[in-house]
């Protein structure tokens, strides 16, 4: 039975970008490496012993566990701005599994733990999903969908965790920053035997909306 697939895309820097073509992988994340102090602290942490219990919770994790953040789409100029140099980046689009894939929730107020003798029968998974997915809601421009998984053995050059291209993570589209200084042949020297099978193009930005959308008119990128 084929897999139901969903495209995502991951915004990075040019030679993060260019990198991960050559090399054919992404770098994955540790929930220490990301920018949100309250990453895996969702819950409502005023009682001690729940404090105490999330904190330990978050230490385990984050020895053993990674993620791929990607976002829904590439019209975002803040994730552009953000993410990918100031529009001198990349943007890779991939299409990914649905089941392996899910959407960060976003919310204005910390979660009730409110365990239940259900919950505790059956692992807390309603929690542990909170925990993983969901964010303060101001975050919610980046429209971020996550991969979670193990961590593996890291590089040996870099120390650094990957994953690479395959069944799981089909690269179909490589997204050229505005402000890119990047040439088509650079990309393309970059795809080597991909070139065939990945869409490549540049974004300009919109002319009656806040959106980074496609360029049509393919002689303004050589």
């Amino acid at each position: 039975m084929e897999l139901a697939m969903r495209r995502v895309y991951h915004f990075c820097p040019n030679g993060h970008g260019i990198s991960n073509l050559v090399n054919r992988r992404l770098k994955v994340s540790t929930f220490t490496d990301l920018n949100d102090s309250f990453e895996l602290l969702c819950h409502d942490a005023g009682d001690e012993a729940t404090r105490k219990s999330l904190n330990e919770f978050k230490q385990v994790i984050s020895k053993k566990s990674s993620l791929l953040c990607f976002s829904k789409s590439f019209n975002s100029p803040v994730q552009w701005a953000h993410y990918a140099d100031r529009h001198k980046g990349l943007c890779l689009g991939f299409d990914v599994p649905c089941d392996f894939v899910g959407d960060v929730r976003y919310t204005a107020r910390r979660i009730q733990f409110g365990a239940k003798s259900k919950d505790m029968k059956e692992g807390f998974a309603k929690q542990a999903a909170d925990i993983f997915m969901t964010k303060y809601k101001h975050w919610s421009y980046e429209e971020e969908v996550r991969m979670l998984g193990d961590l593996r053995a890291p590089d040996p050059e870099s120390g650094l965790y990957f994953i690479g291209f395959g069944e799981s993570l089909v690269l179909k589209e490589v997204v050229v920053g505005s402000r890119s200084n990047l040439l088509r042949k650079d990309v393309n020297d970059a795809l080597g035997a991909l070139h065939d099978q990945v869409d490549v193009f540049q974004v300009r930005a919109a002319f009656r909306s806040y959106k980074m959308v496609k360029c049509l008119d393919a002689s303004l990128w050589v």
